[in-house]
């Protein structure tokens, strides 16, 4: 055939297909793999079937469309390669002509994947009149989506509902997607052998498909490579569970073209082992192409093929490198302190599934696996969320609870479950018993936030700011007790261009969170305060922004809000509805049916209309369309002191991660007890190649230096009296982690930092994010699995003990993005009675095995103590290894007993794995 694509027919025109019995040397043992003879019910055949191998132009079926030069074929596969040209991004498309005869029932099979995560390549299945039977879309919301019109028109929604990925889509993973057609209009999908939807009803019969479309719509920062390993379509029906074995064979086949360096040494393979696997390989192949393949036969290769695939990878030859620690266990560095080990979420989705509402309590199994983290140290309503945050909507009976915003997407409204007071009852009744609170900086008066205060802190009956007892409304609505929450954050990122947030709102018109006009804040009004104008700015509802839901409804005295109040009632204030010009009143009194007038409370930004009797109605369904400057906001300091006012023991935190804030602040010698950093050194490695994710991992965790350097050189750059004898700490209120086992390392060479050289310095860390229902929880609530960052969390929480001490680290080093980089960043503490030692030491090498020799000194123990050596070990097949529901058990912690205990010893890590030695003992040291 053309261009030696494989493309086969495979007739079984029989009644019995006979299928010859063959061997295969599974890892170390000889397993006898044996298909029966099996009854052919169906006719079946393979219509065409893409390798895409051997080959350099593209199959005379696939024609590319758009642009030229942008889909070819390369190592195995075909690409589509969105790619800058000229000062602008190519988009390619690709389109295919599938087989005429594929009758009414049929199957089309193929396994794709992408050079980034964030990308959306659309899939459309055509009839030859051009109508739509089937879309998907490809890396869209982090997974791939379905969507079917009624009628055959293009799909335009592709709605969360329509998931077929049950764990975010990643980056260079292959995925293999069947589509089984059937001749009732019926489409089931599965994804990696796995039914993801099924009982699609599609629009017309399934025969009429003619074309399958690719359209690389859009990919992060714009480029991207978009591979499809394979393609197929046949008739008849082969079991679900062979996308499985299909995408096995794909991604050995990508291992092999891209990390496979046969017969050298330095992180090869051996050609025996290579052999092996191959033959395996070859003969899987043939299983996929025959119509007689039952579920149990595909299961059990599936098995025998994995064994292959995981002894070559475990057969890899790594190079040595000598290392020598030494933990000497009275040079004390740092306590462990609680606040460094905490989680941020969002309120929302009854604090993301923390919250069982029905029974008014955490959920228990959610409860017990954070437990496993030891992340105790919480923030609350979260970061985003909080800058629409009205506290006290969330408070109360929870049927008279008004709606806050989501101001994560387009501040919509949203419910209040997991409000202030569940927030401080899980303080009070579980393991996370630290918060730290974020307010709605300049959003929420100071009034506000004082009330805050004394609703979260106070004791019945101080009522500290006079007027409502707050801790009396706190006490009738359950919690007599204060929650004492003594850490408190003004604002989130509003320095960012992407916050919705007075200073970061567009001038003109309206936006979305991370819209194109979302403005840099100015540390100007962060610190001073102000005003700001706007025009052409949507009116709404006190509870939306959503334009659908800030529309006049014909109803007499509607209300809606200025979204940034207060108002400057001395400015300008103009309001049009559809086009014409309505005029400011102080009241209606001297108003008649037809006056366009309205009223504005500057304070709180209400609108108000007319009954029709005393001004006019509005006509429905108009959005109403403001000018008008917003403020006098309040700055920094007035938070700062209406805070301290209630409770002077609170810590006060800045969110202005900045130097013009130091800056200003210092000119006027204000004082501020911490500055929050949020710290996503990863967001900036997206398109990192997947072999250097290890090494950029440890650069991460210690380029937290470079946060630390800048706020100690800027405290020093600007002398500001009002923080005199005061230790200014940094607060990690938010930073980012992978969830693949890359984590691990991260989490190590971070808290090394941290121990060694900043212990002072870093008041408080909270991963993002705790329980977020998107790909960073470190708890996902919607699922059951740990994850890997979650076993990081457990070494330095649970199995750390109270004191850190010096390791030494005497060995090779490499370079890496201009750091210098250890084999190991070991750390060691030693519990407060003198009981139990313990040592992480995770694996930070350029790919080597680490021959170590461990040494204590000032070993605590004497040979009476009866001391007990327990080791942990990670264990996963990749770094790139993470853990979902399906495959749970990627990466795991292997808990072991020695016999061997002693103050020395000679160990041995292998590449990507962190070990964890604990020497405990009943007798403590200070009792002898």
């Amino acid at each position: 055939m053309k261009n030696n694509i494989t493309r086969k027919s495979l007739f079984c025109l029989v009644a019995i297909c006979v299928i010859t019995n063959f061997f295969v040397n599974a890892s170390n043992s000889k397993v006898k793999y044996e298909l029966a003879t099996v009854p052919l019910k169906q006719n079946c055949s393979i219509l065409e079937e893409f390798d895409f191998s051997n080959v350099s132009t593209l199959p005379i079926s696939w024609k590319e469309k758009n642009t030229k030069g942008a889909v070819y074929i390369k190592n195995k596969a075909l690409v589509m390669e969105r790619k800058k040209q000229n000062g602008s991004i190519r988009a390619p498309r690709l389109r295919h002509q599938i087989p005429t005869n594929i009758g009414e029932e049929f199957q089309v099979m193929f396994d794709l994947s992408s050079s980034k995560t964030t990308i959306s390549n659309r899939i459309d299945f055509l009839s030859e009149t051009g109508a739509f039977l089937l879309s998907l879309k490809v890396g869209d919301k982090g997974n791939i989506l379905y969507a079917v019109s009624e009628n055959g028109d293009k799909p335009k929604t592709f709605t969360d509902s329509h998931q077929l990925l049950s764990t975010p889509f990643y980056k260079n993973t292959n995925y293999n997607i069947l589509l089984t057609f059937k001749a009732s209009n019926q489409l089931t999908i599965s994804v990696d052998g796995h039914v993801s939807a099924e009982n699609i009803h599609l629009p017309f019969p399934s025969k009429q498909l003619s074309d399958v479309q690719f359209d690389f719509i859009s990919a992060y920062k714009g480029t991207a490579l978009f591979y499809l390993h394979h393609f197929r379509v046949n008739t008849g029906s082969f079991p679900t569970n062979i996308g499985l074995l299909q995408n096995t064979v794909s991604t050995i086949h990508s291992f092999l073209q891209n990390e496979v360096n046969v017969g050298k040494e330095n992180g090869n393979y051996p050609k025996s082992v290579y052999k092996e696997l191959v033959g395996v390989l070859n003969k899987a192949e043939d299983l996929l192409k025959n119509c007689a393949s039952t579920p149990e036969d595909i299961e059990k290769y599936q098995i025998v093929l994995e064994e292959h695939f995981n002894a070559f990878k475990s057969s890899k030859i790594y190079p040595v490198t000598n290392i020598s620690l030494t933990i000497d266990t009275k040079q004390v560095l740092s306590k462990k302190n609680p606040l460094w080990f905490g989680g941020n979420n969002i309120y929302s989705d009854a604090g993301q599934g923390l919250w069982d509402v029905e029974n008014n309590a955490p959920d228990q199994k959610v409860l017990e696996r954070a437990k496993y983290t030891g992340a105790s140290f919480y923030r609350f309503p979260g970061g985003t969320m909080a800058n629409l945050y009205k506290w006290k909507r969330a408070i109360g009976p929870l049927e008279q609870r008004k709606s806050n915003m989501n101001s994560h997407g387009k501040a919509g409204p949203e419910s209040n479950e997991f409000g202030p007071d569940e927030f401080g009852k899980l303080l009070q009744t579980t393991f996370i018993d630290k918060g730290i609170m974020v307010v709605a900086f300049q959003y929420e008066t100071p009034e506000d936030v004082a009330d805050y205060v004394e609703y979260m802190n106070a004791k019945v009956g101080e009522n500290p700011n006079g007027g409502i007892d707050w801790a009396a409304v706190r006490a009738k609505n359950g919690s007599y007790e204060p929650y004492n929450i003594k850490y408190w954050e003004i604002g989130n990122e509003v320095f960012g261009n992407w916050e919705l947030s007075v200073f970061n709102y567009p001038a003109d018109g309206d936006e979305t969170r991370g819209g194109d006009n979302i403005i840099y804040g100015d540390a100007k009004n962060y610190v001073n305060g102000g005003s700001r104008a706007f025009t052409n700015q949507l009116a709404c509802a006190d509870t939306s922004w959503l334009a659908s839901d800030c529309k006049t409804t014909g109803l007499p005295s509607q209300e809606l809000y200025v979204k940034f109040a207060p108002v400057k009632l001395s400015e300008h204030f103009g309001l049009t509805i559809n086009g014409k010009k309505w005029r400011r009143v102080k009241d209606f009194n001297k108003s008649s049916s037809s006056d366009k007038h309205y009223t504005v409370d500057g304070k709180t930004g209400k609108i108000s209309f007319g009954d029709g009797v005393k001004g006019q109605i509005p006509v429905s369904g108009y959005n109403v369309v403001l000018d008008y400057t917003s403020g006098d906001h309040p700055s920094f300091s007035d938070y700062y002191n209406a805070i301290k006012s209630v409770d002077e023991s609170i810590t006060v935190i800045s969110c202005y991660e900045k130097e013009k804030f130091y800056r200003l602040m210092a000119e006027k010698n204000l004082p501020f007890d911490g500055v929050a950093f949020h710290f996503y050194p990863n967001m900036s490695a997206k398109n990192l190649p997947d072999n250097e994710l290890y090494k950029r991992s440890i650069w991460e965790g210690l380029h937290f230096k470079s946060k630390v350097n800048k706020h100690r050189k800027w405290l020093k750059k600007y002398p500001n009296q009002a923080l005199k004898g005061k230790n200014i700490q940094l607060h990690l209120t938010e930073f980012g982690a992978r969830n693949s086992l890359v984590s691990v390392p991260l989490v190590s060479s971070l808290w090394y930092n941290v121990v060694n050289d900043h212990p002072d310095v870093l008041g408080s860390a909270l991963v993002h994010s705790y329980f977020k229902k998107d790909n960073t929880p470190l708890v996902d609530t919607r699922k059951s699995y740990t994850s890997a960052r979650a076993h990081a969390y457990h070494m330095f929480t649970t199995l750390h003990q109270d004191t850190f001490v010096k390791v030494a680290y005497e060995g090779e080093t490499y370079e890496y993005n201009k750091k210098t980089i250890n084999n190991t960043y070991s750390t060691a503490t030693i519990s407060d009675d003198g009981k139990t030692i313990t040592v992480v030491i995770p694996n930070t090498s350029d790919n080597k095995i680490l021959n170590l020799s461990l040494n204590i000194e000032n070993y605590p123990f004497v040979s009476s103590d009866n001391v007990r050596l327990t080791k942990w070990e990670t264990k996963a097949d990749s770094f790139l290894a993470k853990n979902s529901d399906r495959t749970p058990n990627e990466v795991t912690i292997i808990k072991s007993e020695l016999t061997d205990v002693a103050a020395s010893m000679e160990i041995k890590v292998p590449p990507f794995t962190t070990v964890v030695y604990q020497w405990s003992s009943k007798n403590p040291l200070h009792n002898r």
